[in-house]
């Protein structure tokens, strides 16, 4: 149930699909759930934290951040957002480099001020 959730950490991700191709043809490769959202569908008040790679090799992945951000910043939803310039997908496990480190610790200080008691 989405009005459980109280913040969202989306690292690397196909987002919604504005256009209905590159990420719905992503789904059916490789098997991943589609649900047909918006970002009009996501609530005002619940804070975000994006993460992008931008080496990112995953066909139209980057593009569907882009846009995810543009619609999120048009809405003027709660959200943080990093650009990893250098890194490919799945930096978290693949880069054990300074700058993945911090991004890291990004990530789970977002999770740590928004989930704490």
């Amino acid at each position: 149930n989405i009005s459980s959730i109280k913040a969202a950490v989306l690292s690397n991700g196909f987002m919604f699909d504005v256009d209905g191709a590159p990420v719905a043809k992503a789904a059916r490769q490789y098997g991943f759930a589609h649900p047909p959202v918006t970002v009009e569908d996501l609530p005002g008040d619940v804070p975000l934290f994006v993460v992008r790679s931008g080496r990112d090799e995953f066909e139209g992945v980057n593009a569907s951040i882009d846009r995810f951000l543009i619609d999120a910043l048009r809405r003027n939803l709660p959200v943080t957002f990093v650009n990893h310039a250098g890194a490919q997908h799945a930096f978290e496990i693949n880069d054990d480099s300074p700058v993945s480190r911090h991004v890291i610790g990004q990530m789970l200080g977002f999770l740590r001020l928004h989930l704490e008691a």
